[in-house]
């Protein structure tokens, strides 16, 4: 296998190749098991990823690198498209929280910023007629390593990505995320639910249960977001698609875990992870508005997903990318995310300064409250008439 190899990879003698063809993907990205970083650069997310670009139009392909000892470098990309303007970006990337090359770990060790910026310049150079690079949500670091990707052409990203560290044993860890009232209130919330009727926490596990779940999950999101103002990805069948067959397929493969809090066999909050040895994160998650909102079912569902992480091992317990208050309250750690623009033509120039002049714009946004809540409230108002409206037309 191309993975067993225990040499450093020569760089310089390296052939470098283009696949495109879907099965010829799904073989390669197979034969990179253990080489992931995080969750989203598992062969079974990406390739639902490489779907997922396909069916939005684009064009997804790998560019990978191999030398006489076999494969040490996959980078899993999409050309998109648009106005004439060819774009390189990862495969996904608006999709995952982290976007990263796979790099077998006798190269990641080794691998500098001068690697990293040919590694650019050869991809594009194999594709042919990239205007520019755009590689969106790169971490500065993660465990410990820094990603010299991120270093190229980068710019801050509006949020960060936040995580707690689990420290093996649940006590421990449970004393220090939560302080002493907190955990007296949770408790609190916890027996009034079980006054109300039958209280089970569980991991999901048949697939029709499965299924079942995550249409409820994206109901109850899909609903807080519409109230909030907030941008809704389910609006996009294409999303609401990728992130059922992700759930269904991976599921199966213990890639994704539904963890459900459930009252008398109905769920009243739901959570959405992604694991991977030392790293599970939470990419999406919910709770049913109803009487039991203000217990807390959401919170009480957090507090045994982290419980459960903790007995697996799990070192990073990651809530992903945003900025959400609740995050920056509860977690003790954040990642810095950069994007790489990279501009290889003069229409990729005028794009990279639009795309800089649009980060600074969000960034604006974002610090300025005021502004912000104008604008979420702008939204909430917007899609509200656009829903009576849609309503109003089936009842002509």
């Amino acid at each position: 296998m191309f993975h067993k190899r225990s040499s450093i990879p020569d760089m310089e003698n390296a052939n470098w190749f283009l696949v495109i063809k879907d099965k010829e993907i799904d073989v390669l990205l197979d034969q990179t098991s253990g080489w992931s970083l995080t969750p989203f650069q598992s062969a079974h997310w990406l390739k639902q990823c490489a779907r997922h670009d396909r069916a939005k139009g684009h064009r997804s392909i790998i560019v990978a690198g191999t030398d006489e000892a076999g494969l040490f470098a996959v980078l899993p990309l999409t050309i998109k498209q648009k106005f004439g303007l060819r774009q390189l970006c990862w495969s996904g990337q608006d999709l995952n929280d982290y976007n990263l090359p796979l790099l077998h770990p006798t190269f990641g060790g080794v691998l500098d910023r001068t690697k990293a910026v040919k590694m650019w310049s050869l991809a594009a150079k194999l594709i042919g007629g990239i205007d520019l690079v755009n590689a969106a949500k790169q971490p500065v670091m993660l465990l410990d390593e820094v990603n010299e990707f991120a270093s190229i052409g980068g710019f801050s990203e509006t949020d960060r990505a936040h995580f707690v560290t689990l420290s093996g044993n649940w006590s421990d860890t449970e004393a220090q995320l939560y302080g002493r009232r907190t955990r007296g209130r949770l408790n609190g919330k916890q027996n009034k639910l079980k006054r109300l009727g039958d209280l089970n926490y569980l991991c999901v596990s048949e697939p029709a249960s499965i299924d079942q779940a995550v249409n409820k999950l994206i109901e109850w999101k899909s609903a807080q977001l519409v109230a909030t103002g907030a941008s809704n990805p389910f609006l996009d069948p294409d999303y609401s698609t990728f992130f059922r067959s992700v759930a269904r397929t991976n599921g199966a493969k213990g890639n994704v875990a539904i963890f459900a809090l459930m009252l008398d066999e109905e769920p009243i909050a739901l959570s959405y992870i992604l694991t991977s040895r030392h790293r599970w994160i939470m990419y999406q998650s919910a709770y049913c508005t109803g009487p039991t909102a203000s217990l807390s079912p959401g919170q009480l569902l957090n507090r045994y997903v982290l419980e459960q992480a903790c007995a697996q091992g799990v070192r990073i317990y990651d809530y992903g990318y945003g900025d959400e208050e609740y995050k920056m309250k509860f977690c003790q750690q954040s990642v810095v995310l950069n994007r790489s623009l990279i501009a290889f033509t003069s229409r990729g120039f005028l794009a990279r300064f639009s795309a800089h002049k649009l980060l600074l714009s969000r960034g604006f946004l974002k610090k300025n409250r005021t502004l912000r809540d104008l604008l979420l409230k702008s939204n909430k108002l917007l899609r509200s008439r656009k829903e009576r409206s849609r309503m109003f037309d089936r009842f002509k």
